[in-house]
């Protein structure tokens, strides 16, 4: 699997997960949680990807996890 998709994955797995926990942390920490674990992704592709990468995910992936997170946290938020 190329890097690439690799990248798309986690982010995409990631941004649900975080909107799900942060519709459990309540509406004022639910921005605190995205960025918190927005950190935390960017850590653990940098290891994945390098350094080089880390422009290009910001760029092109940050995105995904983004849409993803604000997608799964207003469904969650209104069950």
């Amino acid at each position: 699997m190329k890097k690439e998709n690799k990248s798309f994955a986690i982010q995409f797995v990631v941004g649900i997960a975080a909107g799900i926990v942060s519709n459990f942390a309540g509406k004022l920490y639910a921005l605190f949680v995205m960025v918190a674990v927005l950190g935390i992704t960017i850590l653990v592709l940098n290891r994945i990807l390098g350094k080089e990468k880390s422009v290009w995910w910001f760029k092109n992936g940050g995105w995904i996890y983004l849409f993803m997170w604000l997608i799964s946290w207003t469904i969650a938020y209104n069950l």
